[in-house]
C-alpha cells in the first residue's frame, strides 16, 4: 500500500484496517491455505506495482512467483491473476501501453504463460497424488446455484447474511469499503485504465465464483477469503482518490476511527469463536485437550499401525488428526452406518479401533465389531477388535485346536492379557 499511496502512516492504518477482517485473523495462523494464499496475492500486487514503477523484469518475475504460489495453494486465487492478464491483454490490443514500457513488451505474456503452466502441472500432480492415496474427498467439481431449489438457496443466503457477513469483514472495514466504493464510482471515468479493467474483471470473477461454488458458502466462511481481494483493491483505490481531494489529517482520522471500530468488532467475533473452540458445547467439537500425544496411545498398547473408526467426526479428518492415526471418519454417513457398511469399510481400511466422544453412541452394532475397551482419556472412549500383544506393535490371532477324549465332557477357556476369561469349547 505504501508503494501506491506514498504515505507511510496511511499505509500502516490501511493495512491494519484490512487485517481486522475476522476470517483473516482467525484463519491466518491455522493450517488452512486460504489466508496464506490471499496474502501471496497481495504480495503479487505489490510486486507488480514495483515492476511498473521501476520498469523491472525482475520484479515482474517475482510477481509471477507469488501468483503461482498462491494458485498452487488455492486454485480459487486465480481470479486476480486472470483479471490482471485479461486487463493487460486488452490494454495491449487497444495500444494503451507506451512503446518503451515494460507492459508493451512480451515479458508479461511470457511470465503469465509460465505461471499458468506451473499451476496446471501442480494441479495434475495433486490429482495423481490424491488418486494414489484414495483421497476422494478433495473434490474439484463445482456446486452451482442452479442445482438447488429456492428453499435451499434461501437457506444458504440466510446463513451468509446472518452468520457469514459479520465474519467476512469488520464493521470498520465495511464502513471504509463503502466510502472507497463511493469515491471509486464518483471518479470512475477518470480512473486509470488498468485499475478500471482489473476491478471490473475481478468483480465478474467473484460473481462467477459465488454462482459456481454457491453451496460451499454454506459449509465454511473461509471459502470467501479468495474474494477479499476485491475489498482490498477498492480500499486501496479509495484511499488514493480520497488523498487527491481531502487533507491527509482527515484521511488519517477516518482510517484511525475505522480501524478502532474494526478492531473492536473483530475482537468480539473472535472471542465468541475461540470460546466455542476451547469450550465446545457439543462433544463433536474437539477442545485442545482432545489432541493426544503419541505416548498416550502407545502406552495403552495402541500401535502406530492401528486404524481408527471415528463415526462422530463432522469433518473429514479432525478426529484422526487428534488421535494421530489413520482410519475412516465415516464422514457424511452420520447415523446411517449399517452392519454391511461397517463390514465393508472394516475390510477396506483394516479398522482395528473405534474412537467415540459420547458413550451413548456405543450401541449394539459397535459392540459387535469392537467389543473390548482399550483406552479412556481426555474425553475419548476407544474400543478395539482384538487383544493387543503387550509391548509389541502388532496383533495376534489365537487358533486353538482341541481334541477331547471320548470320556467325560471337557470345558476349555482362554484368559486374555487383561485377565478376562472366555469359554472356547465345551463338549
Amino acid at each position: 500500500m505504501r508503494k501506491y499511496t506514498h504515505r507511510p502512516v496511511i499505509s500502516v492504518l490501511g493495512t491494519t484496517l484490512l487485517s481486522t477482517s475476522p476470517i483473516l485473523a482467525y484463519y491466518g495462523p491455522s493450517f488452512l491455505p486460504d489466508a496464506p494464499a490471499f496474502f501471496m496475492i497481495l504480495m503479487m500486487g505489490a510486486s507488480l506495482l514495483k515492476a511498473g514503477q521501476k520498469q523491472s523484469r525482475g520484479w515482474l518475475v517475482v510477481a509471477g512467483i507469488f501468483a503461482a504460489w498462491a494458485m498452487m495453494l488455492k486454485i480459487s486465487m486465480a481470479i486476480v491473476p486472470l483479471a490482471f492478464v485479461i486487463s493487460w491483454a486488452i490494454g495491449h490490443w487497444q495500444q494503451k501501453w507506451s512503446a518503451f514500457s515494460l507492459w508493451y513488451s512480451r515479458w508479461p505474456l511470457a511470465v503469465a504463460v509460465a505461471v499458468f503452466c506451473a499451476v496446471l502441472g501442480c494441479r495434475w500432480w495433486i490429482a495423481q497424488y490424491n488418486t494414489l492415496h484414495h483421497a476422494y474427498y478433495f473434490f474439484a467439481d463445482i456446486r452451482p446455484i442452479w442445482r438447488y431449489d429456492w428453499p435451499a438457496i434461501r437457506e444458504i443466503l440466510r446463513g451468509v447474511c446472518f452468520l457469514g457477513l459479520p465474519a467476512y469483514a469488520s464493521a470498520g472495514l465495511y464502513l471504509a469499503i463503502s466510502g472507497s466504493l463511493w469515491f471509486w464510482l464518483k471518479h470512475l471515468k477518470s480512473a486509470a485504465f488498468f485499475w478500471k479493467k482489473s476491478i471490473f474483471f475481478i468483480t465478474l470473477g467473484s460473481l462467477a465464483y459465488i454462482l459456481l461454488w454457491f453451496r460451499m458458502l454454506r459449509e465454511h466462511d473461509y471459502y470467501v477469503i479468495c474474494l477479499m481481494v476485491l475489498p482490498a483493491m477498492l480500499l486501496l483505490a479509495g484511499i488514493r482518490l480520497a488523498l487527491l481531494q481531502h487533507a491527509e489529517k482527515t484521511i488519517l482520522s477516518a482510517l484511525a476511527f475505522c480501524s478502532l471500530l474494526g478492531w473492536s468488532h473483530s475482537c468480539f467475533i473472535l472471542d465468541k469463536r475461540l470460546q466455542e473452540a476451547f469450550y465446545p458445547l457439543s462433544t463433536r467439537n474437539l477442545p485442545p485437550s482432545a489432541f493426544l500425544s503419541a505416548a498416550q496411545l502407545s502406552n495403552a498398547g495402541i500401535p502406530d499401525t492401528a486404524r481408527f473408526l471415528c463415526p462422530e467426526d463432522p469433518s473429514p479428518n479432525i478426529a484422526l488428526l487428534a488421535l494421530q492415526r489413520h482410519g475412516w471418519s465415516a464422514y457424511n454417513f452420520g447415523d446411517r452406518i449399517t452392519a454391511d457398511t461397517l463390514q465393508k469399510y472394516s475390510a477396506q481400511y483394516g479398522l482395528s479401533h473405534l474412537a467415540l466422544r459420547d458413550t451413548m453412541v456405543y450401541g449394539a452394532l459397535y459392540r459387535e465389531f469392537f467389543p473390548f475397551q482399550a483406552l479412556e482419556t481426555n474425553g475419548w472412549h476407544v474400543y478395539r477388535r482384538c487383544w493387543p500383544v503387550v509391548g509389541r506393535s502388532s496383533f495376534v490371532v489365537l487358533q486353538i485346536v482341541i481334541t477331547p477324549s471320548k470320556s467325560s465332557p471337557i470345558a476349555y477357556s482362554v484368559t486374555s492379557p487383561d485377565s478376562r476369561s472366555f469359554p472356547v469349547l465345551q463338549k
